[in-house]
């Protein structure tokens, strides 16, 4: 279970914006998401990209192939596979 929270989602915590980190299942890399009028987006600048709305990251890169699927992981330590709405 990832439980570290990155510099973005505190920032956008402090900003009144509801997050949550994901991950790919089995890859050692996490990333913060932000809610914005009903949409979650990635906020990856290092890894996937500037912030882009959830979609079919496999189409993204072709290293994003390989992952089985993709957790969240909210505030509250629920932890839920969204792999289908990640594409997997």
């Amino acid at each position: 279970m990832l439980t570290k929270y990155n510099y973005y989602e505190e920032l956008l915590l402090s900003a009144g914006y509801s997050t949550r980190q994901a991950h790919f299942v089995g890859w050692d890399h996490a990333w913060a998401e932000v809610n914005k009028n009903g949409k979650w987006f990635i906020i990856d600048p290092w890894y996937i990209g500037n912030m882009v709305e959830i979609t079919n990251l496999r189409e993204l890169k072709p290293e994003f192939q390989n992952p089985s699927s993709v957790e969240v992981t909210f505030r509250n330590g629920t932890i839920v596979d969204l792999g289908k709405d990640y594409g997997y």
